[in-house]
């Protein structure tokens, strides 16, 4: 997702450039292949991190089935 927000962004300065940056972006190629990577590693760690969060819900919410089925289960019925 990032990568495509950078290209829209990247392909405005660097192949449709005002007059004043022509010359100016000359060299940009190597920091242009550092961005890639850099947000690359940026999504994988994110994503990584969300998947590690929704293992932590999963079983938070198991956790707490096991004690709400405990709980019931001490509980005697309410004679009326």
């Amino acid at each position: 997702m990032l990568i495509g927000l950078f290209w829209e962004v990247e392909h405005s300065a660097i192949y449709k450039p005002s007059l004043r940056l022509k010359g100016v972006l000359e060299g940009v190629g190597e920091r242009t292949v550092k961005v890639y990577e850099a947000l690359k590693d940026f999504e994988s760690e994110f994503e990584r991190l969300i998947r590690l969060d929704a293992l932590s819900v999963k079983k938070r919410k198991r956790k707490k089935k096991k004690k709400k089925k405990k709980k019931e289960k001490g509980k005697t019925p309410s004679r009326g």
